[in-house]
């Protein structure tokens, strides 16, 4: 799907293809996000009307998919949650969701989830969810606001966690990459009118800047502002 797909072919296809957010195969539900989420890039005016009442309760509803499996690799087993490739892609809907069509959203019902995903397992589902919340920070701050505890929680825990010894260089910048995500939501916040006066996040902002290495982090993003 693309700018220049027929209006009147993506508006017809809608009442086929939106039940799909709630098939109970993933590869199909996969499919349906993916195209969602390309519908409301190029061609948004055709699905907003359909976001409240059908998109959004199928998009909190794969927020909690979680399918866990143990795949066995040989000389050891690996985890893998099946679950996870549909909780990202749902991400990036509510992100262009934002960018394209951010008065249809129910953002306080998001920010519970969006929350939760801040503190996902996987690191590249939390990096995601800072800039999603970021990105609410400045379409609807009062959404953040509301939810300041349930968000700033894994946000903290990020800092806090100690870094494990004898680390390989990759895994270092990707700590690094993360803490530098969680700094930047945390500026975003406190960059909010009444951000400011959230004492939780003073106390977490006052904490890492007594830390010389998130101390010169938060002085980096602070200067590209």
């Amino acid at each position: 799907m693309g700018p220049r797909t027929p209006v009147a072919a993506v508006r017809a296809a809608m009442p086929a293809f939106l039940p799909l957010l709630s098939d109970a195969n993933l590869a199909a539900k996969r499919a349906a996000l993916l195209m969602l989420n390309s519908a409301l890039h190029h061609q948004a005016g055709v699905v907003a009307e359909r976001v409240p009442g059908t998109v959004m309760p199928a998009l909190l509803a794969v927020f909690d998919i979680f399918i866990e499996r143990v795949v066995d690799l040989g000389p050891f087993k690996h985890k893998v949650d099946d679950g996870l490739p549909l909780r990202k892609v749902a991400l990036s809907c509510v992100y262009t969701g934002l960018d394209r069509v951010p008065e249809r959203l129910d953002l306080p019902a998001l920010m519970p989830k969006l929350a939760q995903a801040c503190a996902d397992k996987a690191e590249d589902m939390c990096l995601l969810a800072h800039q999603v919340v970021a990105r609410v920070c400045a379409v609807q701050p009062a959404a953040v606001l509301g939810a300041a505890d349930a968000v700033l929680g894994p946000l903290e825990t990020v800092l806090n966690k100690k870094q494990k010894q004898a680390q390989a260089g990759h895994e270092v910048e990707r700590r690094n990459e993360l803490l530098r995500s969680a700094l930047r939501t945390l500026l975003a916040i406190s960059a909010i009118d009444e951000g400011g006066e959230i004492r939780r996040l003073e106390d977490i902002l006052e904490k890492a800047s007594k830390k010389e290495h998130l101390a010169e982090m938060m002085a980096a993003e602070s200067a590209q502002k």
